[in-house]
């Protein structure tokens, strides 16, 4: 997963314009999904490494598969053909004719009563991989007492149906 690699550097990026994704379509996911993955599992090997009971529920939470398989099904209910690339070299490689790079950012709550939230940004380029308009969703989630959970799920599916209803309304 590369975020911006063989990519121009975008200038300015606006947001909620419309979209007119022609296929063959790619999906990248930029580079803070990994570093989610590995920080859950860092710190899952770390619980596990004292001896320390798993909470279960809380690795059901944090899965960052999940994030990312919501965010694929809404991005394959509009564009069913849309294929997961590693980076936009491959995207040029392949004939690709446009590319959503979907950024997630999590920020998670530590205890009760804090507020986890996720954000989710899809930037769709144009067949010269040129940026053309940011659609994001936004999810939060208040940790209850006690925390068995960070809310990350919940987060996410709220910013997945924001901006499921973003590319309803501005993404053809």
């Amino acid at each position: 997963m590369a975020a911006l690699s063989g990519c121009p550097k975008p200038k300015v990026v606006l947001s909620d314009r419309p979209v007119t994704a022609r296929q063959p379509l790619g999906l990248i996911f930029s580079d803070n999904l990994e570093l989610y993955l590995r920080y859950v599992q860092v710190g899952d090997a770390s619980l596990k490494s004292y001896g320390a009971l798993t909470n279960t529920t809380a690795v059901a939470d944090l899965d960052p598969k999940f994030v990312a398989a919501h965010v694929i099904t809404m991005l394959k209910a509009h564009y069913p053909d849309i294929e997961l690339l590693q980076d936009f070299n491959q995207a040029i490689a392949t004939g690709k004719k446009g590319v959503w790079l979907v950024d997630i950012q999590p920020v998670l709550g530590q205890r009760s009563g804090q507020t986890t939230t996720v954000d989710i940004a899809a930037y769709f380029f144009d067949e010269r991989m040129q940026p053309v308009s940011r659609l994001s969703g936004r999810g939060t989630a208040v940790l209850p007492y006690p925390a068995w959970d960070i809310g990350v799920q919940p987060a996410t599916l709220a910013a997945v149906q924001q901006l499921d209803g973003k590319l309803t309304a501005l993404a053809k």
